[in-house]
């Protein structure tokens, strides 16, 4: 046994010495490349070409070359047109029909782009979208209720087996019919901005007392159709006849549109709107004090008149526009032009209570007519219900306290430059800035002196 072991032994001792354990000079290995066997070179990492462009780049400007400048694309629509027109306005240009002038650019050659042209829909035009739009609902409605039975059934049928795929994909089919539907009937929401609204608050002494909010207000405004719907595309013999002068043919065709009713603003009444000429509202006119406009136009027609002067006192002294009306009928006549009379006095009013141009402003541009069936001389003769007073042939007077109103309200100012501007003496030296006359300025005073020295006298 030990004889067999030691045999082993030298035999791999001597395998040992047989095989070299270093390798020679002459013996060429991987790892130690010989001086006669080429190697592979590195590639250059990103910052190092980075490195090098930069360098090139620098050389480049010491070297005085110019950069290529980049090219303009050729517009091909009116957006890369107008993209092309913000770099280079003069090359671009329009043509006199206010058309896209593309000019030659390499090689090709110089070019129109036309831009298209649009007209306003016709109301039937409209009426068949409308049309169109509620035959699409009812297609809708109807296959939304079919989806919604089958999705019944598909839940029946998850609940019996556990398979829910047909359930899912008509709940997902449902929701999308429900989305169509709802864009369907529901009109365009969006939003709108009031700046400086005007809130109006009841009072004893006067009538309404009109005040701004100091923030703006946001409200949903709705829209029936898109605007695209309110448009449609000139076809190319509409452009054509546009431009010979001749009238498109939908308009030729079209019915004439009836021109809109006449809108009436009936007063009477002070009681329903201020402007009654029995309102009670003091002013000034002519350095006089008046208690209503019947009073001031009554008072003022006797005076210019000339005639029963006794009856101007009288007059004053009566805050009843019925006693008022009886004093005056005592005097027949008018006026050369009752309707520059009542102008001037409505002024003088407006000008002492400026909340009368936001009554004006609300009537908008309806004809202010006086309604009162016992005055014929300033009004139509009748009462606003009855039957004709909404046509102008059946008034039986000249509306001339109406046409004063309406004239008045033509010369108001806009609503910014009424806030901003002052308000300033119809008549000069008619009336203080604290509403009084000057012989009443001129009583006040006098009675003050007299004051003084009386208390001066009782000291002495």
């Amino acid at each position: 046994m030990a004889e067999h072991t030691l045999d082993e032994n030298a035999s791999m001792a001597e395998s040992t010495e047989s095989t070299p354990s270093t390798p020679t000079p002459n013996t060429p290995t991987a790892s130690t490349p010989t001086p006669n066997t080429p190697t592979a070179e590195a590639e250059p990492t990103y910052l190092e070409t980075l490195a090098a462009a930069r360098e090139d780049v620098k050389a480049e400007k010491a070297a005085g070359k110019p950069r290529q400048k980049r090219q303009i694309p050729i517009p091909k629509d009116s957006a890369s047109f107008f993209r092309a027109r913000a770099k280079d306005p003069k090359m671009f240009q329009f043509t006199a029909d206010g058309n896209l002038q593309v000019p030659e650019m390499r090689g090709e050659a110089a070019k129109i782009l036309e831009l298209p042209s649009y007209r306003q829909a016709l109301i039937s035009e409209n009426m068949e979208e409308e049309a169109r739009r509620r035959d699409e609902l009812v297609n809708v409605e109807k296959e939304y209720d079919e989806t919604f039975l089958a999705l019944k059934e598909a839940m029946a049928i998850w609940r019996a087996t556990g398979s829910s795929t047909e359930a899912i994909r008509l709940q997902k089919e449902l929701m999308r019919l429900d989305s169509v539907r709802s864009q369907l009937r529901s009109p365009l929401r969006f939003t709108k901005e009031f700046k400086r609204l005007s809130i109006r608050e009841v009072l004893v002494d006067q009538f309404y007392q009109v005040k701004k909010l100091g923030y703006p207000v946001f409200a949903i405004r709705l829209r029936p159709n898109p605007f695209e719907e309110y448009t449609r595309l000139k076809t190319q013999d509409e452009a054509a006849g546009e431009a010979a002068g001749e009238a498109p043919a939908h308009e030729a065709a079209a019915e004439p549109e009836p021109e809109p009713e006449e809108e009436f603003f009936f007063f009477s009444d002070p009681e329903e709107s201020p402007l009654s000429p029995d309102t009670m509202v003091e002013f000034i006119y002519n350095s006089t004090k008046y208690n209503s406009l019947v009073q001031a136009y009554e008072v003022e027609r006797i005076t210019k008149l000339g005639r029963r002067k006794d009856l101007g006192p009288l007059l004053l002294r009566s805050r009843s526009p019925a006693q008022i009306r009886t004093i005056a009928s005592r005097i027949t006549g008018d006026v050369e032009n009752p309707r520059e009379l009542w102008i001037d006095i409505l002024k003088s009013l407006l000008t002492q209570h400026p909340r009368y141009a936001d009554v004006l402003r609300e009537t908008g541009t309806a004809t202010l007519v006086y309604a009162n069936p016992k005055e014929g001389r300033w009004g139509i003769g009748m009462s606003a219900d009855e039957e004709g007073a909404s046509d102008r042939n059946e008034w039986k007077g000249p509306n001339v306290l109406g046409q004063a109103w309406q004239a008045v309200r033509l010369s108001l100012p806009a609503e910014p430059e009424a806030e901003a501007a002052e308000p300033e003496a119809v008549q000069a030296g008619g009336y203080t800035e604290h509403g009084k006359t000057e012989k009443e300025s001129k009583e006040q005073r006098s009675n003050v002196l007299k004051g003084y020295y009386r208390k001066m006298k009782s000291f002495s």
